[in-house]
């Protein structure tokens, strides 16, 4: 089996959304040079080989039929590794957070909205979760390799996450319907049964 590459699916993504006239890109940047921080050994082996790969992707769309509904968006900001080594404490954690709080060991990778970001435990399974601030962070249930090929399908779109939890836990919600109505009109080629599908081959 061909081993996954990180900057080939998200080049792909990177172009589809350039060549799409429709949209409004507000940044498409991939850092296609491997990180030049030493990655922890405490980290994911997936999340590892994305940084010896690459250093972070950024890809921020507006459709231009629906600026007056900026969830018809899509946005993903996939950290350098040095970011994500400091984006720790003031942001996720403070001096108060008790020191064998597990939020300590919680790092920050998709910094997709500036009220919200998905990250993964050192020295955990690798599992990622979506973290909203000062909640409590919910797993999904797919490591960053999963995680990274259902964001290219959902194309980044507002709040994706949000309908892996749906399917996930069968309870629907208002962005699972969101993703629903809009990304077809957008994307033709988007199914949400083909996400469903994609869910249950990458899970944990």
């Amino acid at each position: 089996m061909p081993t996954f590459s990180y900057f080939q699916t998200l080049q792909g993504l990177r172009k589809e959304i350039k060549s799409n006239f429709d949209l409004f890109t507000k940044k498409n940047d991939i850092q296609k040079a491997p990180a030049k921080d030493e990655i922890p050994p405490t980290w994911p082996d997936d999340v590892r080989a994305f940084y010896d790969e690459m250093d972070g992707a950024t890809i921020d769309w507006r459709h231009f039929n629906h600026e007056e509904q900026p969830f018809v968006s899509g946005r993903m900001r996939l950290l350098s590794a040095a970011d994500v080594i400091r984006t720790g404490k003031g942001v996720i954690w403070s001096d108060s957070t008790p020191k064998d709080d597990v939020l300590r060991k919680f790092r920050l990778i998709d910094f997709f909205v500036d009220e919200a970001a998905c990250g993964f435990y050192e020295e955990g399974n690798g599992e990622m979760h979506l973290y909203h601030f000062e909640a409590t962070p919910i797993p999904l249930g797919v490591n960053f390799e999963g995680y990274v090929k259902l964001m290219c399908m959902a194309r980044g779109f507002f709040y994706w996450q949000e309908a892996i939890i749906s399917i996930n836990t069968g309870k629907s919600s208002q962005e699972a319907e969101d993703l629903k109505t809009y990304m077809p009109k957008i994307f033709p080629d988007f199914h949400y049964a083909d996400l469903v599908k994609l869910l249950e081959e990458v899970k944990l």
